[in-house]
Order: structure tokens, then C-alpha cells, then sequence
């Protein structure tokens, strides 16, 4: 290896000098990184770049060796491409004249060439979208969510039972306010006997409907049959408040939204506090890995990345960038950025001084730290109908520049509700749900009031 360095194959990757994090439950390992040397040009003939992994072996290598081609190795980069994304992607407009647009560094002037192009020939990158300007007023004709005092009259009534307090709080303060028609309850593995009790002697056994939270899906096409629906998420997990919103803002189809926040967090603010007084310094990069062994987050291993959307990229060779908002449960980001490859990540973290607020900022520092093209900005957490034209402006800029866009739903649920709105009126290439193990001790605690948003179309 030492050999190969000398020699110029691979270089150290140090971007801004420190090691890459990579997440073990609440250990962190560091790791230093080594990529092959850039050979500017080479990546306009093969597509090489730096966090490609072709590793070819046996038949395709020989295939290759043989014949190089985009195909055989767009077929190793780990993503899952079939061949027919693979045929989709090969831009055929091209092989016809085989024009390739140089650029004149001199009296910087491009023009039109039938020549092959040479190893260390600048080639002017071209766009198959034309660039849109930003509007501001886009989201506002299609969908707007807004804070209401109450809502009326409801048809159906969308809930879960779980193991959170605030869970049963929010159900129960729904029913002790308003009627509905029927009811679907999603049941989890942990369920709440209370909450069973509560909707048996609310409503008789032709006006419930009951699931796993697994087969949320099959509630979706049912939702038109209805004249309107009032959705609790509560207690529902953000895989189905994605697919559920999202479906219904692509329909148009009237509903509501009720949340009761907890009271109290996980990790909170004093076992935040606690930790870090330990070392007689605030909260920061050195010492965060020893805060995080002994901070009860709520959540445990193993964590998996779900892709909720089927893939919508509009090239293959593109750049792809994520949007995310950090939460204090650290471990969900860091698990997708451990098995995700991003040109460019854009982390929103919520304005504040709390302890949960720096444990969020230090943990999108590190990721900065670690990650090339990294974006952090404030967020105001409560405002959620500015958080979609905040949206609307980033993916504006991203979309401009040529990227393929992905979300990641690792903040809150009011969070996941604006995601799905926007992905419903906007195109997103994938977006991500880091599922893990539940602390049901150490999740949340107690209620807050619960909230009601209404959703309307422009």
C-alpha cells in the first residue's frame, strides 16, 4: 500500500484534515480514507470519479478489458441499476454525428468538433433539462400547510396505537372532541391496552378497521372513497406519514392533520448536560463520541436504510444531493451517510441554544468534517409552511446545478409531512427512513397540547 501511494495510485483523501465517522450504535470509528489520483478527463471517456467503486472480476472484467464501456461498469457502482435504467441513462443523441462540444481555454470560446476526444481534453458539460427560474409563489398555487384551531366535521379518522403517552393523550382528546364516521388503526408491535379499550367502547365493530402498521399501504387507495380524513401522527411511524400525505396531496384529496408533541425528548437536555459536564468543557467534536456511549437517545441498533419512493433520476451520471434535517437522535444520519454515496449534503439544524439543539450542530459539524460539499443551515423547527419554501429555494439551486435530489427523513414528523407535500409537487429522486430499534424507557415522555394543520391546494 505505502508503495502505491509513493507512486501516485492512490492519494489520502483528507478533505478537511480529519477522519471519517463511521456510526456503531453509539460508537463512533474513525477512519482514514484513500482514493484513486484523479486523471482529469479520464472521467469524461469511463466516469470515474471519487467515490466510485467498480471493483470488476471475473467475466466483466474481461468483458471490459476487452471492450471498455459505461455499461459494464455503471453495472458495478452498488445502486441496484438495471439494465434498462443503464440503457436509459447512455446518451443517445451523440452516437449519430459523435459531436462533442470543446472549449478553448484561450479566448474562452466553445465550438463544435468530430474529432475524438483526447485524454486531457476539456469538454464542456451539457444538460438534457434547461435550467428553471425560481418562483416563489410554485408551492404556494399547489399546496400549502397551514396551523388551524380545529377542524370540521371529519369522515374518517387515521390513528395508531403505540407505546408513547402522548399517543394515547392525543386519541383520546380527539374523540372527547369530535365525531367521526369510521375509523382505521394501525397497530404496532408494542400497543397500548388503553388506547384498544378506548376506541372498543367508542365505536362499534362495523365502524373500526384494524392492521399492522405494516400494510399501511393498502390503506391508500381506500382514502377517495371518503369525503375527508383527519390523520393523527401521533403515533404513526414516518414511513406511512410519508406514503399516506403524499399520495393524498398528488390526489388533492381534503384531510387534516393533529400532532401532540411529547413533553420530554430523548436524549434530553439534562442527560445532555450531564454527560458533557464529565470532560469541564461545552459540547464538541473531540469529546462527542464519549458523550454519546453513555447518552440514552432512544433508539438502538441495528439500523437499515429504507428507500420509501421507487427511483426517479433523471441520469444515472449525474451528481446526486441529499436534504436532511439533523435531530438529536444522531445515529439515523450517520447510518445513511455510512452506506450513501452524496456529491453534495445539505443539513438543516434547529435554531436554539439547548443542549439537544448543540448536540445536533456538533454531530452536522462532524458530518462537514468528514464529507465533501456539506451545506449546514438554522431552521426555524416550528415553522413549518416557510420550512416548504425554504425547500422550494434549495431544490431550486440543486435542480439548476444539475442534481439528482434525495431526501432523508431524520427529524421530526411535522418534518416528514412537509417532506411529502414537497416531494408530491416536486421531483425527487428517492427519499430515506432509517429504521432502527426502539428504547420504549427512554423515547419520549408526557404530552404537550396537541396541534392541527390543515392541508390546501392552490
Amino acid at each position: 500500500m505505502r508503495t502505491l501511494i509513493d507512486a501516485g495510485i492512490f492519494v489520502f483523501l483528507s478533505r478537511s484534515g480529519a477522519p471519517r465517522v463511521k456510526s456503531r450504535g453509539a460508537k463512533l470509528d474513525f477512519q482514514f480514507k484513500l482514493s484513486f489520483r484523479k486523471l482529469f478527463g479520464l472521467s469524461n471517456n469511463i466516469g470515474l470519479g471519487s467515490s466510485d467503486r467498480f471493483e470488476l472480476s471475473g467475466s466483466d472484467l474481461e468483458k471490459w478489458l476487452e471492450s471498455p464501456s459505461k455499461e459494464i461498469l455503471l453495472k458495478n457502482l452498488g445502486k441496484g441499476y438495471s439494465d434498462k435504467d443503464i440503457a436509459d441513462s447512455i446518451e443517445l443523441k451523440d452516437e449519430g454525428n459523435n459531436t462533442i462540444e470543446l472549449k478553448d481555454e484561450g479566448n474562452n470560446t466553445t465550438h463544435s468538433s468530430t474529432k475524438e476526444p483526447k485524454l486531457f481534453d476539456v469538454i464542456k458539460p451539457t444538460f438534457e433539462r434547461e435550467p428553471i427560474e425560481f418562483n416563489s409563489d410554485y408551492l404556494r398555487q399547489r399546496v400549502k400547510l397551514s396551523k388551524v384551531d380545529s377542524v370540521p366535521k371529519v369522515d374518517l379518522l387515521l390513528i395508531a396505537n403505540g407505546f408513547e403517552e402522548r399517543c394515547e393523550h392525543s386519541i383520546k382528546k380527539l374523540l372527547e372532541k369530535y365525531s367521526f364516521n369510521q375509523v382505521i388503526m394501525f397497530e404496532h408491535n408494542k400497543k397500548s391496552e388503553n388506547i384498544e379499550k378506548m376506541i372498543t367502547e367508542h365505536f362499534n365493530n362495523s365502524t373500526i378497521k384494524k392492521m399492522p402498521i405494516n400494510q399501511y399501504k393498502d390503506v391508500i387507495p381506500q382514502l377517495r372513497s371518503y369525503k375527508n380524513f383527519l390523520i393523527d401522527i401521533t403515533g404513526i411511524h414516518k414511513p406511512a406519514i410519508f406514503d399516506v400525505v403524499r399520495e393524498a396531496v398528488k390526489q388533492k384529496l381534503p384531510f387534516y392533520i393533529a400532532y401532540t408533541p411529547a413533553e420530554k425528548n430523548y436524549p434530553t437536555d439534562e442527560d445532555i448536560d450531564e454527560q458533557t459536564s464529565k470532560f469541564g468543557e461545552p459540547l464538541n467534536s473531540k469529546i462527542f463520541t464519549a458523550v454519546m456511549e453513555n447518552l440514552l437517545t432512544g433508539v438502538r441498533p441495528p439500523y437499515n436504510n429504507i428507500s420509501l419512493m421507487n427511483k426517479q433520476y433523471d441520469s444515472l451520471m449525474r451528481p446526486t444531493a441529499l436534504i436532511a434535517v439533523i435531530s438529536p437522535k444522531i445515529q439515523r444520519i450517520f447510518s445513511l451517510l455510512d452506506n450513501n454515496e452524496y456529491e453534495q449534503i445539505n443539513i438543516f439544524v434547529t435554531q436554539g441554544t439547548s443542549h439537544r439543539e448543540q448536540l445536533s450542530r456538533t454531530a452536522a459539524e462532524i458530518v462537514a468534517a468528514n464529507y465533501q460539499y456539506v451545506k449546514i443551515e438554522e431552521l426555524n423547527e416550528t415553522a413549518h409552511d416557510s420550512f416548504l419554501n425554504i425547500l422550494l429555494q434549495k431544490y431550486y439551486n440543486l435542480y439548476n446545478a444539475g442534481y439528482n435530489i434525495e431526501l432523508a427523513l431524520t427529524s421530526t414528523k411535522m418534518q416528514t409531512v412537509a417532506f411529502a407535500a414537497f416531494s408530491a409537487v416536486c421531483k425527487i429522486a428517492q427519499c430515506w427512513y432509517v429504521e432502527s430499534g426502539f428504547d420504549e424507557k427512554h423515547f419520549t415522555k408526557g404530552f404537550k397540547d396537541t396541534h392541527f394543520y390543515k392541508i390546501e391546494y392552490g
